[in-house]
């Protein structure tokens, strides 16, 4: 098993990396059998053998590839996800639970700004709930709200 860091990038959004092994067969090649979330045609695999795996979760690391609200956004609802997961209760065979008033809303919450970013939404443009407002102060002012709360 080699530890590192998968790395792809969602152009004009976002360089996103995350902790993963791969396996090293006896000729030395380098194979992932992990099937790619959205697909990804290209993954850079940069080991990092200074960094093995102890059993704990690794959150993702994700840059900003501008400077956009939506994009902060997705990302802050990330990490909220990320640390949900994390103080989550562990059990027999890798099983968390999370209760789903906490999962929910910012499942949700990620839906909804994936959703934006797919379809090209920036933080400029009128809200992608189809109201008449920007972002920023239509949706962005629910979900900045929520996260502010949630960090707390």
């Amino acid at each position: 098993m080699l530890c590192g860091w998968q790395i792809w990038e969602w152009p004009n959004v976002m360089i996103e990396a995350e902790f993963h092994a791969i396996w090293q067969n006896p000729k030395g090649d380098w194979v992932d059998i992990t099937p790619k979330q959205d697909e990804e045609q290209t993954i850079l695999f940069a080991h990092t053998p200074k960094r093995p795996y102890d059993g704990k979760r690794v959150d993702n690391v994700r840059l900003a590839l501008r400077d956009d609200i939506i994009i902060h956004h997705f990302i802050q609802i990330s990490e909220l996800l990320s640390k949900a997961l994390q103080d989550g209760r562990e059990f027999e065979y890798g099983f968390i639970t999370v209760p789903e008033a906490k999962m929910k809303p910012l499942m949700e919450a990620k839906r909804f700004l994936l959703g934006a970013l797919k379809a090209g939404y920036r933080d400029h443009d009128t809200c992608c709930c189809k109201s008449s407002i920007k972002y920023k102060r239509c949706c962005g002012k629910e979900i900045q709200k929520y996260i502010s709360e949630s960090v707390r």
